[in-house]
């Protein structure tokens, strides 16, 4: 895999994950300043907002794969003399 292919999924991944985290934030702020209990943000989420945790795993987890496989390291080729 590419360096370019890993950061265009990795910037995909990181957009919808930030987007996911905007949607909660947008719950957490209007139960503070409705001064209503927390546990009613989670009311105002929408359904798909379960789908924000398994995508935080697989981005983190592109991560690790990229740098598993050897793509974080710059190996010079040795030249025989």
């Amino acid at each position: 895999m590419s360096n370019d292919t890993f950061l265009y999924v990795f910037l995909a991944l990181a957009a919808i994950d930030l987007y996911f985290d905007m949607v909660q934030r947008t719950s957490v702020l209007i139960c503070r300043i409705g001064e209503m209990h927390m546990s009613t943000g989670g009311f105002l989420n929408p359904s798909f907002i379960k789908l924000a945790f398994p995508l935080t795993l697989i981005k983190w987890g592109w991560v690790v794969y990229w740098a598993w496989t050897g793509s974080t390291s710059q190996v010079e080729p040795v030249h025989a003399q």
